[in-house]
């Protein structure tokens, strides 16, 4: 045989076996085992890689969307839930992979792509799209490389960039408390000296300016976009409390150098 042909068995064996992971069900494979003319044997195999593909990617998504998948399953029990079409965590997963698939070849990045797809794919309100994005930006957090902190003077003219293990996240349930509330939550989560996962909370106003530092505007700006959400205070104090903000974050080591 020759190497083209080997080739291009290959890749027909390759796409088998994607397909074999994405497929909603066996039985939906049957047809594609027909025409490829598989053994039973070959197909067997293609069977038990498409059972410990699935099992990993669970597996991972299980360890660490924890709270996500029991908050998940709580409302596929229902009836608001069932209306949704939101289903069991498994459910979700199931749909994730045969509509979409990962698209990275890293098992730490499809934490990511999944909690795109599921918060664009599922309009389903309720706590579990709050626990969602916790539980990814927690992991992210985590994993993001590291930076050099900032060490050189500010100027309110530049922007004044986050390192990136720091995301902010706006919430419409405080799901990192240990009684979880029907509130808005406005965090900052970040890795600290140790490596371990901290969460600050923010106010509104300072959920702004840190997020337009994150969007690249400059220092400035930033402060300016926070002050619509600090009206009820004079401006000597806002500026004051957004000095402190600065100052706290810059010690919490939140700041890289451009």
């Amino acid at each position: 045989m020759s190497s083209a042909s080997n080739d291009e068995k290959g890749r027909r064996r390759r796409a088998l076996f994607l397909e074999a992971c994405v497929a909603e069900s066996i039985e939906a494979l049957e047809p594609t085992f027909s025409e490829a003319k598989l053994s039973q044997a070959e197909s067997s195999r293609v069977l038990l890689y498409r059972r410990l593909v699935r099992q990993r990617l669970f597996g991972t998504l299980l360890q660490l969307l924890e709270k996500t998948r029991a908050s998940v399953d709580a409302m596929a029990k229902s009836s608001f839930a069932n209306e949704a079409s939101l289903g069991n965590f498994e459910h979700v997963f199931s749909v994730f992979l045969n509509e979409r698939g990962p698209k990275t070849p890293f098992l730490r990045d499809i934490i990511e792509e999944f909690t795109t797809f599921t918060l664009e794919r599922f309009p389903a309100t309720g706590a579990w799209r709050s626990h969602l994005r916790y539980e990814s930006a927690s992991f992210r957090v985590l994993a993001a490389p590291n930076d050099t902190l900032r060490v050189s003077e500010v100027d309110a003219a530049l922007p004044l960039p986050l390192v990136r293990s720091a995301l902010i996240l706006a919430l419409d349930h405080a799901v990192h408390h240990d009684e979880i509330e029907a509130m808005p939550a406005w965090l900052l989560l970040y890795r600290d000296a140790e490596f371990g996962r901290r969460v600050l909370e923010l106010t509104r106003s300072s959920h702004a300016i840190v997020s337009a530092l994150a969007s690249g505007r400059a220092l400035g700006d930033a402060i300016v976009a926070g002050r619509p959400f600090a009206s009820s205070i004079s401006e000597a104090t806002y500026l004051e409390e957004s000095a402190a903000l600065l100052a706290d974050l810059s010690d919490r080591g939140i700041f890289r150098e451009p």
